[in-house]
């Protein structure tokens, strides 16, 4: 890991090398050589320093992480976080984030993880449920829905005039705005949630903007 954490620019140039799924991959071992080798097919023809990474993130999840990785995945994201940023998909973007809780001892790189993982972990939840019963991801909002009870005694949420969603990316915010290493990766996962146009925070923006001037004010 030495050697990479010297040449960690050079990871962001270097391509890993072109592989190919194994036909049988059901068969294939889960060893750590198994893992190995998902790992680079998953990331073949892509930056070196996303493999690294990636496997970085899996060694520290262990029970008896190596201190080099986490030495390397701490240089990974203070020394080339603004390449990582623009170049990591948001799954492992959001699994690097949440690794923080793991390997920091800074307390709010851990709260940082733990209510990133929490916040994205339930959006995501609330999603798979709407697919699983055919719900488009834009579908407009009901303007006549009525307050009623949704679970454990409380009332529904009002899509139009609450503030619920509001209160909680304005916590997301102030974590963004907590920690120098984590904030940037939080501030990166809420501004492409912004621009995705299939989840629970844009289709309540979407209908808002819709509502008459009228209904603005009250």
């Amino acid at each position: 890991m030495a050697r990479y954490r010297a040449n960690l620019h050079q990871s962001t140039i270097k391509l890993m090398p072109a592989l190919q799924a194994s036909p049988h991959p059901g068969r294939a071992k889960r060893n750590n050589q198994a893992n190995l080798l998902a790992l680079k097919i998953q990331f073949a023809q892509q930056p070196e320093i996303l493999f690294l990474n990636a496997l970085c993130i899996g060694n520290l999840r262990r029970k008896d992480p190596d201190p080099e990785m986490r030495a390397l995945f701490f240089d990974i994201w203070t020394k080339q976080r603004r390449y990582m940023l623009k170049n990591i998909d948001t799954r492992w973007l959001l699994s690097a984030l949440i690794t923080f809780e793991f390997v920091s001892d800074n307390p709010r790189q851990q709260q940082a993880a733990t209510t990133s993982f929490a916040f994205f972990s339930m959006m995501r939840l609330y999603e798979s449920e709407r697919m699983v019963h055919g719900a488009s991801p834009t579908k407009q909002l009901r303007r006549n829905f009525r307050v009623q009870k949704v679970t454990m005694g409380f009332n529904s949420n009002s899509m139009l005039r609450g503030d619920a969603d509001e209160n909680l990316i304005k916590l997301m915010i102030r974590l963004a705005d907590s920690d120098p290493v984590t904030g940037p990766m939080i501030g990166e996962l809420l501004a492409r949630m912004h621009c995705d146009q299939g989840n629970i925070f844009a289709r309540i923006r979407n209908a808002r903007a819709k509502r008459p001037d009228s209904e603005r004010n009250m």
